[in-house]
């Protein structure tokens, strides 16, 4: 009741750029998933809000269930890192580059929301992957395949895939840059409002089998090796979907270090394997769908049916299919 009461106006600032600042007026040292969850509590829901509304291109308002769902999400997030991921604040590529915030980070990879010379918002892939000293084959490895997996990604042109605009190698990180998709995942939107009815789901499976037909009638074919509820962003706008985050670099990083990289209830017996194909993208679409009717992950390396869940949920056509992906 004693404590003084500091009145700050804001001027000529984007909300991305003043919204660290209000998470460290609270006195929070963000470092960890705890600490996160601790500073959004004393933040409010504001604070999260605005979190909430730079992801999505909309307006600033107070809505408590957003509160929930980034204390929910922040530990799925925000895992622990083998490096030390770049600061909001922090410049990139000779200064071309702002790091405005952290969207997520676990393992070897991180990505950012970031902001070009022009103020145009873009969002930067980070891969940093510690090898041996004596490995400079395996490097040379993961420098051609990020390359290579870089260049294609910059030739697909569909409107349901996220648009690569650069790759480039700084420190000895690996960066791919993408064009910003304003909206929130899958995920976070069934965190939010509960799970899609089956009107909903069939229309982003058509969606979804849109972007499969394209990627997959290349020659080769493109497997994308990470489809989930995570890597699609849904736009409130038009509902329309973006796949992002395709896998192939993160596959190889996994082989090389013997670490499993993305959510196991989405990967087939023949990816975890390392012999990724088509059938392993189907896959992963039927448990995403099945994902987005009962808002649970299906069970790792099997048949997960939504009837099972409840029958009111799905007709047997759909149910069926979804079992045979």
């Amino acid at each position: 009741p004693n404590s003084p009461v500091i009145a700050v106006e804001i001027r000529d600032q984007a909300p991305e750029d003043w919204s660290p600042l209000l998470l460290k007026a609270w006195g929070a040292a963000i470092n960890t998933p705890a600490e996160w969850a601790k500073a959004a509590e004393a933040a409010g829901a504001d604070v999260i809000a605005l979190q909430r509304d730079i992801l999505t291109g909309g307006e600033v308002k107070s809505n408590l269930s957003y509160t929930q769902m980034w204390e929910d999400s922040l530990a799925e997030r925000f895992e622990v890192t083998n490096f030390v991921p770049l600061l909001s604040g922090q410049s990139i590529r000779g200064g071309e580059l702002t790091v405005l915030m952290l969207l997520n980070c676990g393992g070897m990879s991180s990505v950012y929301l970031v902001r070009d010379g022009d103020g145009k918002r873009l969002v930067l892939k980070e891969l940093a992957v510690q090898l041996d000293t004596d490995a400079d084959e395996d490097a040379q490895k993961l420098q051609e395949l990020f390359s290579r997996e870089a260049s294609l990604l910059a030739k697909l042109s569909h409107p349901g895939i996220v648009q690569v605009q650069d790759h480039f190698v700084e420190r000895g990180r690996h960066y791919l840059l993408f064009e910003f998709v304003a909206g929130l995942s899958l995920r976070q939107h069934v965190k939010l409002k509960g799970p899609f009815n089956q009107s909903e789901v069939l229309e982003i499976a058509e969606q979804l089998a849109s972007v499969l037909i394209y990627l997959h009638g290349f020659t080769p074919p493109v497997v994308h090796r990470d489809i989930t509820p995570d890597n699609i962003i849904i736009r409130e706008n038009d509902r329309k979907i973006t796949l992002v985050d395709f896998g192939a670099a993160n596959e190889f990083v996994g082989n090389l270090t013997g670490t499993l990289i993305g959510k196991q209830c989405y990967i087939p017996p023949e990816q975890f394997q390392g012999r990724a194909c088509l059938k392993s993208d189907i896959f992963a679409s039927g448990g995403t769908l099945f994902y987005l009717l009962t808002g649970k992950d299906p069970e790792p390396i099997s048949t997960s049916r939504v009837s099972e869940v409840d029958k009111q949920l799905i007709s047997d056509e759909f149910d069926n299919l979804i079992a045979a992906m």
